[in-house]
């Protein structure tokens, strides 16, 4: 029974340890292989400077998260390269979403993503 126990416990440690931030930074790191975070935001008021700019921070983070430091190799202008299409990608469907919701169409989700360019 105990080493039923401690090999659960093992389990549960390495299944934790695979879903850390390093490990998704590795997984994240891999070129050509297209790395999408989704971004919600209907918890927010985006007709506030505060929503907004809580909106922009979970954006930023996003783009850290598709786009790390450790994405192809050292070479930072391929990572800035990356973030920029990431930032503005983001941007360009929060504001669908604005002239849709302008428009009088419902939205599904409250929802944008943050995508790595495919290389």
């Amino acid at each position: 029974m105990k080493t039923t126990a401690k090999h659960l416990a093992a389990q549960a440690f390495f299944a934790v340890l695979a879903l850390s931030p390093a490990a998704m930074a590795q997984d994240a790191a891999r070129p050509g292989e297209p790395l999408t975070v989704r971004i919600n935001y209907a918890d927010l008021n985006v007709e506030t400077e505060a929503g907004m700019q809580t909106l922009g921070e979970r954006v930023d983070g996003a783009v850290r998260r598709v786009c790390p430091i450790s994405f192809r190799g050292t070479r930072m202008n391929e990572v800035g390269q990356c973030r920029q299409y990431a930032r503005r990608d983001a941007w360009r469907q929060f504001e669908h979403n604005q002239e849709r919701a302008r428009a009088g169409r419902n939205l599904e989700t409250a929802g944008i993503a943050a995508r790595r360019p495919a290389l």
